[in-house]
């Protein structure tokens, strides 16, 4: 096995026990890694399809906790738009993006961190709306769960809740970022590369399910609130 291939695995491990804790991030730590092993393109390519993998694993796992209704709002949403933000990633700087994110994510998180926690209204406008944000940035960056968290974090939901329903709407965005890149010759694999890659998630999930069992209510929130920030901060530094 190449030796940057060893490494991204590794990381990925890594990478996937973290994303399954606190429903994102997996990415946010995989792609800057996989940016010095491989051109940037490939490296987003890669990295979703581990993502896209994960993501899979997590919505076994917590497929009974999913809350429905806000999957088909958000979700179909975001399907629709990171397919086009996919298609633009080749004409557009995704750095810029990414910074205005983060500036985002750390006022979000900062501020529900300090005092009370934003909560939005439960009507299905906001739902499309974040939807469309999320899945077009997923697409056209290559990362977006911090955002669906935080989304997903001013619905209040219960922590399995959280991760099955935010598995479920990831996994839809992924499999159709994945087709872009496919199209557009970004993504070239074999089938060794793939089982790799499966396993690797499949042992990232099973720690990281084991982790959030562990977890009360009140520490997991916590933990996705910093988690939005060190997001936010990774974001800033792209």
């Amino acid at each position: 096995m190449p030796s940057q291939l060893l490494i991204f695995l590794l990381v990925a491990f890594g990478a996937e026990v973290v994303g399954t804790v606190t429903g994102f991030g997996a990415t946010t730590i995989l792609l800057p890694v996989a940016a010095l092993l491989y051109p940037l393109p490939q490296a987003i390519a890669y990295s979703a399809l581990f993502h896209g993998l994960g993501t899979m694993w997590r919505s076994v796992f917590f497929a009974r906790a999913v809350n429905w209704r806000i999957t088909l709002y958000f979700g179909l949403a975001s399907l629709a738009f990171a397919y086009l933000g996919a298609r633009l990633l080749p004409l557009v700087d995704p750095h810029i993006i990414a910074k205005l994110l983060g500036i985002v994510l750390i006022l979000y998180a900062g501020y529900s961190l300090v005092k009370h926690r934003l909560y939005l209204p439960r009507g299905e406008i906001y739902l499309i709306g974040g939807g469309v944000l999320t899945g077009f940035l997923a697409g056209l960056i290559g990362t977006a769960g911090a955002l669906r968290g935080a989304f997903l974090t001013a619905w209040k939901l219960p922590k399995r809740t959280y991760l099955g329903t935010g598995a479920v709407m990831g996994l839809g965005a992924d499999l159709l970022r994945l087709v872009a890149y496919r199209q557009d010759g970004l993504l070239n694999v074999n089938q060794s590369l793939v089982l790799a890659f499966l396993l690797v998630a499949l042992g990232g999930t099973v720690i990281g399910v084991k982790l959030v069992k562990l977890e009360s209510s009140q520490s997991f929130s916590r933990i996705v609130l910093v988690a939005l920030i060190l997001a936010g901060i990774r974001f800033l530094l792209v």
